[in-house]
Parts: C-alpha cells; structure tokens; sequence
C-alpha cells in the first residue's frame, strides 16, 4: 500500500489505508516525483494526502523544503494554479511557513497574464483559460490570512512594510484598485500594531473580510 496505488484506486483511500502509509518512503518516493516530469494532477494528489497523514515536524520540514524546490522550479506563468494549490495546501498546513513572496510573485505573472486574452492549458488540473480576477481573489485571501497569523505580533508592521512596498510597485492600471485594497488592510492594522507597541500593549489579530 502506498500513495501511488491509491492515486490509480482513490476509492481506497480511508483513514485505515492511509495509516498504512510509509511516510520515509512516501516523502522519498515524492522527492524523486518532484524532480522528474511528473504531472501537476499527480503531484497535488501526493501533496494533499502527505500534508493528512504527516505528523513529526521533521517530516513536515522534509516535505516543506520539496514544496518549495517545487514551486521555484516551476515559477512559469503557465503554473499560475498549480502553484496556488501547492501554496494553499502549505498556508492549510500545520506548521507557519512565510509564502508571501510566492503569493507576491504570483500577482505579478497574473497581471501580466490577465492582460492577456490567450487560452493556456495547465497540465491535467482541467483548467484551460485563466481567470484573472478569481485567481487575484485567490492570492489576496492567501495573502491576508497568511499576514493574519503574526498579526497579534509587534514584528508585524516590519513584514507589512515590505509587502506594501513591493505591492506599490504593482499597483497601476486596472489593477490599482486590487493592490490598494490588500495595502489599506495591511496599512491600517500596521498603524494599529504600532500603537500598541508605542503604548506596550498586546495587539489583536487583524480584521480580514
């Protein structure tokens, strides 16, 4: 029993089969997925029952430093999703790990993207045309809710700062509107954190609608 037999029989996945899982072996066999022209569908699947059946944080650690080599090796805009699902399962991780400069990377191959009305085709995840403004909706909740996790700390108006600096940068044409919105958010709890650390006082988590 391994992951790559429930990929061809996913109606045996179970809490009891995936108890049966080798997680040294699973993260090797991944490993190996990862550095060959394995598909994106079967790249995901792996990622998602690894991120379920992983408990040891050196495990965890072990599939993070994969995760990441994945993401810089596919840092194409045609991997636009398969990279914001590889995001989505880390910020859903049990562990914080700062993506916020893939999310900022991914905004900006968006954009470019979006301003583009070409079909593209992405490798067996049945997506085939990019839908810009879902895809912005995306990234900007990842974003704030990954923000949203050392908001309650005073550290938070440094790392703030250069997400706005580096947002500001984007924020022109049409999708100016976007860009303020995710700094008026990060802004105004900024000043708010600020505050608190001027007065020596504990912050709340930031507000994210």
């Amino acid at each position: 029993m391994d992951i790559e037999f429930l990929f061809k029989n996913i109606t045996q996945i179970n809490s009891t089969n995936l108890s049966k899982l080798d997680i040294s072996k699973e993260l090797d066999s991944f490993k190996q997925d990862a550095l060959q022209d394995t598909s994106k569908l079967k790249l995901i699947f792996k990622i998602e029952i690894l991120t379920k059946i992983i408990k040891k944080p050196t495990d965890y650690r072990i599939l993070i430093d994969i995760l990441i080599s994945i993401l810089d090796r596919h840092n194409t805009p045609s991997s636009i999703i398969f990279r914001l699902r590889i995001i989505k399962n880390i910020i859903n991780g049990k562990y914080f790990v700062p993506v916020q400069y893939y999310l900022l990377e991914l905004i900006k191959q968006t954009v470019s993207t979006g301003e583009s009305d070409e079909t593209q085709t992405y490798d067996s995840l049945n997506i085939t045309t990019v839908d810009a403004v879902f895809v912005l909706g995306e990234i900007k909740s990842f974003l704030l809710e990954i923000s949203n996790k050392y908001s309650d700390m005073y550290g938070f108006v440094e790392i703030s700062n250069i997400l706005i600096n580096e947002l500001k940068k984007i924020s022109k044409g049409i999708y100016k509107e976007y860009c303020d919105s995710i700094i008026n958010v990060l802004s105004t709890h900024s000043d708010y954190v600020r505050k608190c650390r001027t007065e020596n006082k504990p912050c709340e988590k930031m507000i994210v609608k």
